[in-house]
């Protein structure tokens, strides 16, 4: 061990001496003025640095240098440092200011201005120097100085760039909201590219939610623009976008129809924003946006959309609150007009699909549903999911009418169709909840348990919900009567037999008191009066759980 020791201490020696002593130093004393100040031993580093500055003139030894010469007050050396590489580079205000900012430490205010003005004067034409510069006055916090630096850019460019997007930017921390605003709308006149860019920093700085005077001001500003620059497309969809942040999808109608008309658009910007107001319930916005599409004519690629997504809202309309009989004949008048006027194609079959679920699910027309799903399935030339789907809504009308089989084949069709499918997954649940409407409960649990892996987060979800739902009740008790009941129940809530099935649910409570399913009984009844919008009951039903 000794020997060993001996042979690697001769080796070190002999590297030692071999290697160029001068490059050994230099680049030694490079890495500990750097530790030193790195750990803010800064008496240390200069012993260093003062060599090192004879020979290498970088900007990070420059930075080290100074901010260890301010740090142990050495204001004279930080002068002659700061006046020496100002003076070797002329071209580089940034010296400039290095020479005002160690004058502001030592409280001279008067030479400090002197030498931050000469910067700005001394700028070049380059949009680099002129960023660097702005830059460093807003870390010194001298935002108007930095303001400054931009505007002198300005001039010395001379429109090749025009520093709106960091006049901005500055303005935003100047608390200058109106200013902000007309330097971000500037920037769209520049490029247009920028207006999502803009757009993202509106919604970063701006409150929509609420009326304020920031978002006062930007749709004043913006209105003026439009009229101003008619030609300039960006500033419409701006005031688009604002009035949808805003909710004011009327508004945004107004200013995206006559788009769409100038520029003889094909009506895709008209149908997001249909989209859009039908998903925040401003169903009379949104059937304005799909009657004007529909007005378009049967040439129109969303012509055929805007039929049977305006036939879905006025549904979701009528269906709110408490509808009766005639909110019902209604929709299923608005169905007929609608598929009498189109006609029935592969394009329309999904209309027929949606009037058959509302025959099944809210007219008690099971019959007349299989009809219609049957008349479905056998127009020519669908699509393989398409048919998939009718085939479940199928299935699903089926399970309700009671044959089981019937729509357990179909399910099992789908499945072993798109096998690997979000589909097919959707096609093994429904089979699953088929077992448990029906009470068969284990075979129903082993199907959820294989499905609880689905690539489908939402049937992943469902299956584990209805899992646990089976599992929980039947896990401490013999008896499978209660959750059987439960099921029929669930099955009733799903068919809007609400009546019956809370007449369902009140049973079990009165046979089986106590019952782990109470929870989930008062949870049903709970979903049962929000739906119908009794949400004092609904409130209620939770306060109970």
């Amino acid at each position: 061990m000794k020997h060993r020791f001996l042979t690697v201490v001769f080796l070190l020696f002999v590297i030692s001496w071999l290697v160029p002593a001068k490059g050994t130093a230099q680049i030694s004393d490079l890495e500990m003025a750097m530790s030193y100040a790195g750990s803010g031993e800064c008496e240390l580093a200069n012993l260093y640095f003062e060599k090192i500055i004879k020979t290498n003139r970088s900007k990070t030894v420059f930075d080290n240098y100074m901010k260890c010469l301010v740090e142990l007050e050495d204001f004279k050396g930080a002068l002659a440092l700061a006046k020496s590489f100002a003076k070797s580079e002329p071209d580089n205000p940034l010296y400039k200011v290095e020479i005002g900012r160690v004058y502001w430490l030592m409280g001279d205010e008067n030479k400090k201005m002197k030498y931050y003005r000469e910067a700005i004067k001394s700028l070049p034409a380059s949009q680099y120097q002129i960023i660097s510069l702005a830059n460093k006055f807003i870390q010194l916090n001298e935002l108007d100085l930095a303001y400054e630096t931009y505007r002198r850019g300005q001039k010395l460019l001379q429109g090749r760039y025009t520093f709106h997007y960091e006049l901005a930017s500055l303005e935003g921390m100047r608390g200058n909201d109106k200013a902000m605003i007309e330097a971000y709308l500037d920037l769209i006149i520049d490029n247009p590219a920028y207006l999502s860019t803009v757009q993202n920093a509106m919604a970063r700085n701006f409150s929509f939610t609420e009326p304020n005077e920031k978002a006062d001001y930007l749709r004043e500003a913006l209105m003026r623009r439009v009229q101003a620059y008619p030609d300039n497309i960006s500033y419409t969809e701006m005031l688009i976008w604002l009035f949808i942040q805003q909710k004011d999808f009327y508004a945004a109608f107004i200013q995206a129809k006559a788009l769409d008309k100038r520029f003889s658009e094909n009506g895709s910007r008209i149908l997001n924003l249909a989209r859009l107001a039908r998903n925040n319930k401003d169903y009379r916005t949104a059937i304005k946006c799909y009657d004007y599409l529909a007005d378009k004519g049967q040439l129109s690629p969303y012509y055929i959309y805007s039929r049977a997504e305006r036939l879905e809202v006025i549904k979701e309309q009528l269906l709110e609150g408490n509808p009766d009989e005639d909110v019902y004949r209604k929709i299923d008048d608005e169905y007929r007009n609608t598929l009498e006027t189109l006609g029935l194609s592969p394009k329309t079959v999904n209309i027929l699909k949606d009037w058959a679920h509302f025959k099944a699910y809210y007219f008690d027309g099971l019959d007349t549903a299989i009809v219609m799903l049957n008349t479905a399935l056998n127009v020519p030339g669908l699509y393989d999911k398409v048919s998939a789907g009718i085939k479940l809504e199928l299935a699903d009308v089926y399970m309700m009418a009671g044959r089981i089989w019937d729509a357990s084949l179909l399910y099992l069709q789908v499945d072993k169709a798109f096998k690997d499918d979000v589909i097919g997954h959707q096609a093994r649940f429904k089979n699953a909840r088929l077992y448990y409407y029906t009470g068969n409960f284990n075979w129903a649990e082993a199907q959820l348990n294989v499905l609880k892996a689905s690539t489908s987060k939402l049937i992943a979800n469902d299956a584990m919900e209805l899992s646990l739902l089976i599992s929980d009740n039947l896990a401490l008790d013999t008896i499978t009567t209660p959750l059987e009941m439960y099921a029929r129940a669930d099955l009733l809530y799903l068919r809007h037999k609400d009546s019956l099935c809370i007449l369902t649910l009140d049973s079990i409570i009165e046979n089986y008191p106590g019952h782990s399913l109470q929870d989930e009984i008062y949870f049903k009844k709970y979903e049962i009066a929000y739906r119908d919008g009794d949400y004092e009951k609904a409130g209620k039903y939770l306060e109970d759980i």
